[in-house]
């Protein structure tokens, strides 16, 4: 993966689209920035685990949507194939 984006020390790089990897995820975001929501949530880097992705976390992005922890949700990367 791409590792020209700084990472303090105290934390640790995962990708875990799993649901509770996203749940999680969500968790410690909403924490860290002091909010009880968050306008739109995309997973990232998904390509090298698209079948984890999609099968768990997008659905755990559409059950916080319903929830209303999230307002809009989605899916991105940053890859493209080679021609």
């Amino acid at each position: 993966m791409d590792e020209s984006l700084a990472v303090p020390a105290t934390h640790r790089r995962v990708w875990d689209f799993t649901r509770d990897g996203v749940l999680r995820s969500v968790e410690d975001s909403l924490e860290r920035m002091g909010v009880d929501h968050i306008d739109l949530l995309f997973l990232h880097d998904a390509e090298e685990r698209f079948d984890d992705a999609l099968r768990e976390g997008y659905p755990a992005l559409a059950e916080l949507r319903a929830q209303g922890v999230v307002g809009a949700i989605g899916a991105g990367g940053c890859t493209t194939p080679a021609s």
